[in-house]
């Protein structure tokens, strides 16, 4: 059949906003077979929602906002909406949304934190200024929430004060700041320092690296760590935390490496400890969301990690099947996964108990990897660290899932610490456990219950 350029389009902007529920079957039945979805299906929440109408006005230049898409409800009704506005022939008109919005240059250092917030400032007025609708808007607003540090929400928040309440920039920034979980005002605060498009580093001019517990973060497909960033950095002691968020523009798992890196997963691993060394720090976690969960695991391993934390993974089936779609090998991956060094790092799977695609995923990753499950009661939603925010125990369950204190440097106590034992075939038995953040866990037989050791 002849695809249209209105189902192209969408096509594509399905792909970016719900890469996990728009599977390969749904896209070769919608994309070859012209069959019809509801969006109710696709699983997508305000951030994939505003994902899907950016992509779409940047492909045709058609405006939708997410309260349309309610309305709209299935993409034969989107695509209808696209032909009617384009008009006969469907030509799709497109806009200059001008230059990718890069949101670590956007926030770039300066000499000292007030001169270097105010310059943000004033760069963001004048981006802002550029915008001529409000998906162009939301764009700009994601790219800088992905960046951004609490102190530079509060300053913004402050500078935007004169607005009028109702403009889109007070009513950005008075939700940034109003989901801060913690909106304490620190005697030290985190700052950013872009090293490359996907590699910023946060960190406080305080205290050496050996006092210090270093995260890792594998970004997901929408280059955060499940919530903006400042919600994430707001829980944590910057004297005690360095953190660093990886992202993957290709989003293809890290395959193709990190300009400025490397080339591949484990050369930009490798070549991590030139910019920030691991091995100087007293802890150091991976933390990866979605579809940063898997390079987490294999970052754990690779480096010998402390923990590996990886919340609503893919199923690495999935992952490989996407790699070799691409021309790219699964073959190193799945072979360091099926690696047991030693020392095996604390790996912890953790998704929604009522998610029934990101159980199952989880699950799938457990079986393949010495690792404990956590299930998060009564959560339906992938996104496990904004259904703790909303509420009001993101703090906490950060606190359980690291294994440690956010504010002190006493450990929380935990049940569990990664032991590599022996009986490689024993993923498929399982016994329950209340060591989970929510009582509902599950042990891969692989790992030996004990006291945790002081880090």
């Amino acid at each position: 059949m002849e695809i249209s350029r209105s189902r192209l389009a969408v096509f594509e902007a399905l792909k970016i906003a719900a890469p996990g529920a728009f599977n390969d079957e749904m896209r070769r039945s919608f994309l070859i077979e012209g069959s019809n979805l509801e969006l109710a299906e696709l699983e997508m929440d305000s951030l994939a929602q505003m994902e899907f109408c950016i992509a779409i006005e940047l492909s045709t230049g058609i405006t939708f906002l997410p309260p349309q898409l309610a309305e709209l409800a299935s993409t034969d009704a989107i695509e209808r909406c696209i032909r009617e506005k384009v008009g006969a022939g469907d030509r799709a008109r497109r806009i200059s949304a001008g230059s990718p919005l890069n949101g670590a240059r956007l926030l770039r250092r300066t000499s000292s934190m007030a001169s270097r917030l105010d310059r943000a400032y004033r760069l963001y007025r004048r981006r802002i200024s550029r915008c001529r609708t409000e998906n162009q808007l939301n764009r700009m607003h994601i790219a800088l929430e992905n960046y951004m540090t609490p102190a530079e929400v509060r300053y913004f928040a402050a500078a935007l004060a004169g607005d009028a309440a109702d403009s889109p920039s007070r009513r950005w920034i008075a939700r940034l700041g109003g989901c801060m979980p913690i909106n304490k005002i620190r005697p030290i605060e985190f700052e950013r320092r872009g090293i490359f498009k996907g590699l910023t580093r946060y960190t406080a001019d305080c205290g050496s690296a050996n006092q210090k517990t270093l995260i890792i973060g594998f970004a997901g497909q929408f280059h955060r760590l499940m919530s903006p960033m400042p919600w994430l950095l707001d829980c944590l002691n910057p004297t005690l935390y360095d953190v660093i968020v990886l992202r993957d523009f290709s989003r293809l798992a890290f395959a193709l490496g990190i300009p400025g890196l490397g080339g591949d997963f484990f050369v930009a691993l490798s070549n991590l400890r030139r910019h920030v060394d691991p091995r100087t720090y007293r802890n150091v976690i991976s933390l990866g969301t979605s579809g940063g969960g898997v390079p987490a695991v294999l970052a754990a391993i690779l480096l010998k990690l402390n923990r590996g934390l990886s919340i609503s993974p893919q199923d690495f089936r999935r992952v490989a099947a996407k790699l070799k779609t691409h021309g790219l090998s699964d073959e190193p991956y799945a072979a360091l996964l099926a690696s047991r060094p030693r020392p095996f790092p604390e790996l912890v799977l953790v998704c929604g108990a009522d998610h029934r695609n990101d159980a199952a995923d989880a699950s799938a990753l457990q079986k393949l990897v010495p690792s404990q499950l956590w299930k998060v009661k009564n959560c339906a939603q992938h996104g496990v660290l904004t259904w703790h925010l909303a509420r009001g125990t993101l703090p906490t369950f950060l606190a359980k899932i690291l294994g440690q204190s956010l504010e002190n440097y006493e450990p929380v106590a935990t049940t569990l610490v990664a032991t590599w034992a022996v009986d490689p075939d024993a993923g498929s038995r399982r016994r329950s456990s209340d060591s989970g953040p929510d009582n509902d866990s599950t042990i891969n037989p692989h790992l030996k219950s004990r006291r945790a050791r002081s880090n």
